[in-house]
C-alpha cells in the first residue's frame, strides 16, 4: 500500500520526484495559510470560521467551525492538486461522521470549491476565496436555483477577518456516530508513532495514527532524507460498515481503496493509485499481528503476471513523533 509508493519514489531519487509536486494550489491559498478567518452568521451566537493550513505533501487543509442548532458543528477538508487533470481534488469529514468528496478548480489565480445535490449529482454551489487585504477577506457564494428560478444566483459578498493563527483552532469532540469501527479497527495504533525499514535499504518509513474528531483516523507518514518523502492517508466508515481510505502523497498522487478489519488486523482491498503523470496503479494489502508492540504490513501490486507481494515491513513502536 502506501509504503510501496514511498518505496517506488525513493528508489527514483526523492530529490528528482519531490520538484514534481510544484501546483498552484498553495500559490492560490497563500493570502489564507496559516489564519483563521472568522465571520459573524445570521444572529448565532459564534462566528463562522474557516482555518487554512499547508501540509508536508503540499495540499491544503481547511478546518471549518459553525454553530448549529445542537450545538457546535466541526469539520475538516483536504485539498489536493489532480496536475494530470487540472483540477482541485477534496475530501471533507466533519465530527458526526460525514464525509463528502467534491472538487474545485482554480481560476485565475484564486481558488473556486464546488458541492453538488446529494440527489442528483448537479453542480450545486461554487465557492469563490476571493482577495485578501490586510486582514479581511472576501468569500462569495454562488448557488443554482435551477433554471426555472433564474439558474445561477450570486450571493452578498460576507466578509471575514483574520482571527489567530491555526494552531488557536479547536476541533471540538466527535459527535453521536453509529459507526465507530474505523477507529476500533486501528486499536493501539492511534495515538502512537510506528517505525520500520525499507526492504533493501536503511530508509526508514514512520507512521503516526490519531484521529480526527474522535471519529476518523488518519495516518501521517515520512520517509525522512534529503528531501522528505510524506504522505497522510484519511480513513472513514460509511453507513455499511465498510472502511474507506484516501491517501496523498508528496509527490501530488492519491490513492482511493477499501478495507475490513480482520481476526488479527486490517485487510486491504483494491487500491487505485494515480500518480502526477496519470498513470494509475493497483494494490492490496494487509495489516497483522497488531499489538501494542507493533504490526506487520505486506502489500502486494497487480502486474502482468497478476499479483505480487512488493513490500513486507515489521513495524515497531516510534518514542519520537517527526510532526510534532
Amino acid at each position: 500500500m502506501k509504503a510501496t509508493i514511498a518505496g517506488a519514489a525513493l528508489a527514483a531519487g526523492l530529490t528528482a520526484v519531490a520538484a514534481e509536486a510544484d501546483s498552484p494550489l498553495t500559490d492560490a491559498f497563500a493570502p489564507y495559510l496559516g489564519s483563521c478567518w472568522s465571520a459573524p452568521l445570521n444572529e448565532l451566537p459564534e462566528p463562522e470560521t474557516y482555518c487554512f493550513d499547508e501540509l508536508e505533501t503540499g495540499s491544503v487543509r481547511i478546518l471549518h467551525s459553525v454553530a448549529g442548532p445542537h450545538g457546535m458543528h466541526y469539520g475538516e477538508e483536504i485539498l489536493h492538486w489532480n496536475a494530470a487533470e487540472e483540477r482541485i481534488i477534496s475530501r471533507y469529514l466533519n465530527n458526526t461522521g460525514g464525509v463528502v468528496d467534491s472538487d474545485g478548480a482554480i481560476i485565475d489565480g484564486a481558488p473556486v470549491l464546488y458541492s453538488y445535490n446529494d440527489w442528483d449529482g448537479g453542480l450545486q454551489l461554487r465557492i469563490h476565496w476571493g482577495a485578501v487585504s490586510g486582514d479581511e477577506a472576501v468569500f462569495v457564494r454562488e448557488q443554482f436555483l435551477g433554471e426555472d428560478y433564474g439558474g445561477w444566483n450570486t450571493e452578498e459578498p460576507r466578509s471575514f477577518t483574520r482571527a489567530g493563527p491555526v494552531s488557536d483552532f479547536d476541533p471540538g469532540a466527535g459527535g453521536d456516530y453509529p459507526r465507530g469501527s474505523t477507529i476500533e479497527a486501528f486499536g493501539p495504533l492511534i495515538g502512537q508513532c510506528w517505525t520500520a525499514v525499507f526492504e533493501g535499504s536503511e530508509s526508514l518509513d514512520i507512521h503516526c495514527f490519531s484521529t480526527v474528531f474522535g471519529v476518523h483516523v488518519r495516518d501521517r507518514h515520512i520517509v525522512p532524507g534529503p528531501t522528505d518523502y510524506t504522505g497522510e492517508t484519511l480513513f472513514h466508515t460509511d453507513a455499511s460498515g465498510q472502511l474507506h481510505f484516501r491517501y496523498f502523497n508528496s509527490i501530488n498522487g492519491v490513492s482511493d481503496g477499501t478495507g475490513e478489519a480482520a481476526e488479527d488486523g486490517i485487510v486491504f482491498g483494491d487500491e487505485t493509485y494515480t500518480g502526477n503523470d496519470g498513470v494509475t496503479r493497483r494494490f492490496r494489502g494487509r495489516y497483522s499481528n497488531i499489538t501494542e508492540d507493533g504490526y506487520e504490513s505486506v502489500t502486494e501490486e497487480l502486474t502482468e503476471n497478476g499479483w505480487e507481494v512488493v513490500s513486507r515491513q515489521s513495524f515497531r513502536l516510534e518514542p519520537d513523533n517527526p510532526f510534532d
